[in-house]
């Protein structure tokens, strides 16, 4: 028995988008601009998710959400009835009208949402949306990076410390040693190795070197 097309869009029991549940909320004088783009994961920089976002033509986000997945008309659809239902301002309510880029994906809305009294408008450029976008993707890559960094520091406590307050660290190809791990500080060198092959192994290495030298000098 084949699984049903994720693709094609899903109504009724069970689904976020309602049509008979959506037409009972009031209509508002809204614009929205609706889009899902690619962006790093906060967790995981070198990792793709994609991000959904309901803007409102003032600017603000009325609703987002991020699939693992390219997204489909029915993770549109979910944003747009979250956006309804739930939006960020909790003055539930349907649009006027809503903005979307002029993709296949999106087609199979446009109808039901012209029930909903809802205009659909394609509009190749989004300019509210997309400067949104940027906004929340620099803020997601900066809280990705943050995350890499701590998780870095947890790793090799030993030297995240020797590194912010007592010396600094080479790690490389030198000419005549081959690949070289050193610490060192104001009076010297600290540690040395040319075992590791990588760099996970260098610091693994210094992580140890470091914390030996540490507990033998005090």
């Amino acid at each position: 028995m084949s699984s049903a097309n994720p693709h094609q869009l899903k109504l009724g029991k069970g689904m976020a988008f309602v049509k008979s549940r959506l037409h009972r909320l009031p209509q508002g004088n809204d614009v929205w601009e609706a889009d899902f783009m690619g962006a790093q994961r906060r967790s995981d920089p070198r990792a793709t998710m994609w991000m959904g976002l309901i803007i409102h033509h003032d600017g603000w986000i009325v609703a987002k959400s991020t699939v693992n997945q390219p997204p489909t008309v029915n993770d549109m659809a979910n944003l747009l009835a979250q956006a309804m239902q739930h939006p960020s301002d909790e003055a539930r309510r349907r649009p006027q009208v809503i903005r979307l880029r002029p993709r296949r994906e999106w087609e199979e809305l446009h109808p039901h949402l012209a029930q909903l009294g809802i205009k659909v408008i394609a509009a190749p450029r989004l300019a509210k949306w997309d400067k949104a976008f940027k906004d929340e993707a620099r803020q997601a890559a900066a809280i990705g990076a943050a995350a890499a960094q701590n998780k870095l520091e947890e790793t090799y406590p030993t030297v995240s410390r020797f590194v912010r307050g007592q010396g600094w660290i080479e790690i490389g190809d030198q000419e005549g040693f081959g690949f070289i791990v050193r610490a060192l500080d104001y009076g010297g060198l600290v540690f040395e190795s040319q075992k590791p092959k990588s760099l996970t192994e260098a610091l693994a290495v210094l992580e140890k070197g470091i914390a030996e030298f540490l507990k033998e000098h005090g």
